[in-house]
Order: structure tokens, then C-alpha cells, then sequence
């Protein structure tokens, strides 16, 4: 899905994800060793959620798409393909402890042709839960003319299975000419705050660099958005794990402070290997951001059958941060992804 993608196997353009159900009984925590110090621990019962689970739509490639723990159970609503490059369809499923999901329904709950902006495709990415009970989504298209070119919209609905009203423009659209974002916004993640909503999202200056930096922007309603002039994250310099991409930022408040969550792409011919890994930054403020010496949190390269993660949702409850990542495998000869998990029990350090 990203053109410096080009470079690595065809897997890597399959950046999708679904949820299903892989198991009706409720799991216990994960147990492990993390792989390095300050790594999330990799769940030992994984997938979570399998390729395959709604066959009619998702036969191939699942991914975590958007997620919010509400009303006592955690939500997924996970972005579903049977093949790439093709249209999206979003599908529902709920879980009692965030390890154990359930389908809510075989039939997807919004597909892409529902959105009249969106060129091929689009992406679901964060989504809330207001105070009057609408349930708003946020998505980003996906245009495979000119991918990575992206906008990024909203719908909303009355409940999590539906009917989900689109709205009829963009939320945010790239930059002017020059701007750091001037090619393609994507990846939103939404929170809403006491004074507002935040919405942090990865952008592309044009279709060469894509998605080099991490932005911000904020809004009264959720509606009406107002950027950040410049970027709050940046892709790393030299041979950094994150240097030669940096995108799909996911966002949570926990108790001392904001943690961001983001995947990154590692520079090439410094590792035996093209790798894909997870970084996270931390912020008092939610503007100013550090990155963590401990980043990579997950990597390929530490598990010999890892090929590439794509995409990834973060929540904290009860103070764990839960990670889902989709993941293709080298020892599934058929190219597909599975909804993995990974988690961290505690803070972090600032």
C-alpha cells in the first residue's frame, strides 16, 4: 500500500485486517518472556482472530482496524479482504476480556461502497462512543490509482451493528502544495478529551516519501478539524529502526500520560532482512512527544516466522495496554494475515 513498499515481497502490500471469532470461552492473561527488555509480551495462544473467519468477504487478509473498550466489553471493527488490491468490507465482533472474540454478525456491518469519496477502498481506524449513545467511526479511503493518496472520513450510526451513515466529504484532506501532509492523510486515531477531540494521523508530502511523520489535529465536534502546522512525530535519522517509514499512529491516555503506539519500517541493508516493527512515544501533553529508548517494542526480526506486520490498534484498560497487530507468517505459504496480540502489563516509563 505504500510505494517504498515496492521494494519488499507482495505481502506487504495486503495491509489489512479482520476480526473474528477464535474462541466463545473467556482466556486467561498471556504468559512469556518478552523478547527484549521493555517489549510487549506476545500472547502464547495466538491468532486471536484467524483469516478465514467470514468467508464470504474476509477469506485472506484480517485486520484490528478500530477498537474502544465500552459498556464492559471491548469492540472490534475489523477491515476484512479476500484478495488485494480490492474493496474493504468492516465487520463487528465484541469480546469479554479482550482475548476471546465473537462475530456479532456473518455480515459485514459498512462496506466501501458506501463512502462516495472513496476511489477503491477505505480503511476503518479509531472509533467513539458519545455521551448520547451515536457511535462514530473513522475511516481513511484508499485510491489505488495513486496509493498512497488518502483522505480520511467519518460515519456514524445508532449502534455498533448499524445501519452506518457515512458523511458526504472528507474529515481531513492533505495539506496545501509544500505541506508536510500535502499527498495523503491516513490512519486516524481519535480521542475525545475534556477540551475536545485529538486526532493523530500519518501523512505523506508526496508519492515518493510516503508517510514520513505523524500529525495532530483537533476539533470541537469531531466534525470540523483545525492541523497542527508541523508534525508532532518524525521518521528516525540514519539507520533507526523507524527511518525509513513511520505511520499508523495509535493513541490512549492511561493514568501518567499519553502513549502512542506506532509501526515503523526499518532502513534497508542494515538487517539480513526487511523488517516491520513497533515503537511507542509517550507525552505529558498530548503535542510535545518522546520516543522510547526501549522501541522496538515488537519486531519480525525476533521471531524467526514473522514476515510483516501492516496495521495495529492500541487500548489500555485496567492497566494494561493491549496491542492487536495483523501479521503474515512465512510458514502460511498462502500469503494471508492474522489479528495477533500483544501486551504490556503496567506503566510505562516517561
Amino acid at each position: 500500500m505504500y510505494t517504498r513498499f515496492t521494494r519488499l515481497p507482495l505481502a506487504l502490500f495486503m495491509a489489512l485486517l479482520l476480526v473474528g471469532c477464535a474462541s466463545s470461552a473467556v482466556t486467561v492473561a498471556p504468559t512469556g518472556t518478552p523478547a527484549r527488555p521493555g517489549a510487549f509480551t506476545v500472547y502464547d495462544k495466538n491468532p486471536v482472530i484467524s483469516h478465514g473467519v467470514a468467508t464470504a468477504w474476509a477469506a485472506r487478509y484480517v485486520d484490528p482496524g478500530a477498537m474502544i473498550y465500552h459498556g464492559g466489553a471491548y469492540h472490534m471493527f475489523f477491515n476484512g479482504i479476500n484478495a488485494y488490491p480490492a474493496a474493504v468490507s468492516i465487520g463487528y465482533a465484541t469480546s469479554p476480556d479482550g482475548y476471546a472474540w465473537s462475530l456479532a454478525s456473518a455480515d459485514p456491518v459498512f462496506t466501501s461502497d458506501k463512502v462516495k469519496y472513496a476511489p477503491t477502498a477505505i480503511f476503518a481506524s479509531s472509533v467513539l462512543v458519545g455521551d448520547d449513545g451515536v457511535w462514530t467511526l473513522y475511516f481513511y479511503t484508499v485510491d489505488l490509482a495513486t496509493h498512497p493518496h488518502s483522505t480520511i472520513g467519518r460515519a456514524t450510526a445508532l449502534k455498533p451493528t448499524g445501519p452506518w451513515t457515512p458523511a458526504t466529504a472528507p474529515v481531513l484532506t492533505p495539506g496545501a502544495a509544500g505541506a508536510w501532509d500535502a499527498y495523503s492523510v491516513a490512519h486516524p486515531s481519535v480521542l475525545r478529551t475534556s477540551a475536545g477531540y485529538v486526532m493523530y494521523y500519518s501523512g505523506a508530502a508526496n508519492d515518493a516519501d510516503p508517510h514520513n511523520a505523524i500529525g495532530m489535529a483537533i476539533s470541537p465536534d469531531g466534525i470540523h478539524w483545525t492541523k497542527r502546522t508541523d508534525p508532532v512525530l518524525l521518521a528516525g535519522a540514519g539507520d533507526a529502526w523507524d527511518s525509513q517509514i513511520i505511520f499508523d499512529p495509535n493513541v490512549v491516555q492511561t493514568p501518567n500520560g499519553y502513549v502512542m503506539a506506532y509501526l515503523g519500517l526499518g532502513p534497508n541493508g542494515v538487517v539480513p532482512k526487511p523488517f516491520t516493527a513497533v515503537g511507542y512515544a509517550t507525552s505529558a501533553d498530548g503535542v510535545t512527544w518522546t520516543k522510547s529508548s526501549a522501541s522496538p517494542v515488537l519486531s519480525t526480526l525476533d521471531h524467526q516466522n514473522w514476515q510483516f506486520m501492516f496495521l495495529a490498534n492500541l487500548l489500555y484498560q485496567k492497566g494494561t495496554l493491549l496491542l492487536y497487530f495483523d501479521l503474515t507468517q512465512s510458514s502460511n505459504s498462502f500469503g494471508v494475515t492474522d489479528v495477533f496480540l500483544a501486551t504490556h502489563t503496567g506503566l510505562l516509563s516517561f
